[in-house]
């Protein structure tokens, strides 16, 4: 599926995960029809094994990793780049939909009337988010850092409206995308940002990957399957309507076949991504996949109840799969094949990997560009 256009100059792109740090460099082409290229990729798993495991041996592994990734696109492209686009863990940088009412006298709505009213909805809905999450993770409301809040979706009396300037009505309904982190982090000496800083680059933008998926007209279910948490975006009708997560992801399966197997979690890594791409034999595939049964039973119960407390009545029917964990065979037949139970699709499931045409990358790499591609105001 290519939902991705042209970039004006070389710019590096760095995705924080909660298993590996990514890195992209890209570059308009100028010749024939507009389209992007990527200069030099790279990917880096934590090397976390330490018997002292400590808040600063984690900095210099976060450090070292990034540093790592860096160099590698350095070395492939010869470019030094002095600034990045930041993507951080979604544990951390955190994106949310909530919803917030208005009610007015009526009559027209001018210029001054529209900028009142924004400015109070944007106000009251950053509020009520504050408390919401600072009441479920336990958080006081003043400790969140917004990034982004964004009105998505404007009703006047009901009706969708493109803006409620020269509108007349009464009851004003917004959607709201809110990107938000906890206000220390950002000047945390263990945060990527000064690990940045401290390495002289300039940090442009922190980016969700939810910026770039609002950027097109989607339709359908996206799953970014991440190292330790799963994300789940539903698009209906263009429009970005709800967001959830579990934690649950791709480094669960490493981890059960270095218990499994007795082996170092580095090379039960590597042996995950031979049995993704079936380069094993058949009789040793069907053992893993005997191990990784249970848990695969569990991503899916953990899936199906985060959809059902969407409450979003019919669902698209296309899934789009993408970041590591989503590489796994199981995952796409669990979710073109699995008992769905009572949820409801106006099709069966049509599962596809969202990645760019033309771009010999893996979908490990998408939440990257999606964070590319949510820049704005540079």
């Amino acid at each position: 599926m290519a939902i991705f256009s042209p970039t004006p100059k070389p710019e590096m792109v760095l995705d924080i995960g909660t298993e590996a740090v990514k890195g992209l460099i890209f570059e308009k082409v100028e010749s024939g029809a507009p389209k992007i290229s990527v200069l030099g990729s790279s990917l880096e798993y934590y090397d976390q094994y330490s018997a002292f495991f400590t808040p600063y041996f984690e900095r210099e592994i976060i450090k070292r990793t990034i540093s790592k990734v860096i160099k590698e696109l350095e070395r492939e492209t010869k470019i030094k780049a002095s600034s990045v686009i930041l993507t951080l863990p979604p544990d951390i940088c955190v994106s949310r939909i909530i919803s917030q009412s208005y009610k007015r006298k009526g009559g027209l709505i001018g210029k001054k009337e529209r900028e009142e009213i924004l400015e109070k909805v944007l106000t009251e809905g950053k509020k009520k988010m504050s408390q919401i999450y600072g009441k479920e993770k336990g958080i006081l409301p003043q400790d969140l850092q917004f990034l982004e809040l964004r009105i998505l979706e404007t009703k006047i009396d009901g009706y969708l409206v493109p803006d409620i300037l020269n509108y007349a009505g009464r009851n004003l309904e917004f959607r709201i995308l809110a990107n938000f982190l906890p206000r220390d982090y950002l000047i945390s000496n263990f945060s990527p940002v000064s690990i940045l800083k401290e390495m002289d680059f300039e940090t442009l933008k922190i980016s969700h990957q939810v910026e770039g998926l609002i950027s097109f007209n989607l339709e359908g279910i996206f799953l970014d399957i991440g190292g330790k948490l799963s994300q789940i975006f539903l698009a209906k009708n263009g429009n970005l309507e709800k967001i959830s997560e579990f934690s649950q992801g791709g480094k669960e399966f490493s981890q059960i076949l270095s218990e499994r197997l007795g082996l170092e979690e580095s090379d039960a890594r590597i042996l995950k991504h031979r049995y993704s791409k079936k380069d094993l034999t058949e009789e040793f595939r069907q053992r893993i996949r005997e191990f990784f049964e249970e848990a695969l039973k569990i991503w899916f119960k953990n899936l199906r109840e985060k959809l059902k407390e969407m409450s979003s009545g019919i669902f698209p029917s296309e899934i789009f799969i993408f970041g590591g964990g989503g590489l796994l065979p199981e995952i796409e037949e669990y979710l073109e094949q699995g008992d769905w139970g009572d949820i409801a699709f106006s099709q069966p499931p049509k599962i596809k990997f969202l990645q760019p045409e033309g771009l010999n990358l893996s979908p490990q790499y998408t939440p990257a560009l999606l964070s590319y591609y949510g820049k704005k105001n540079f």
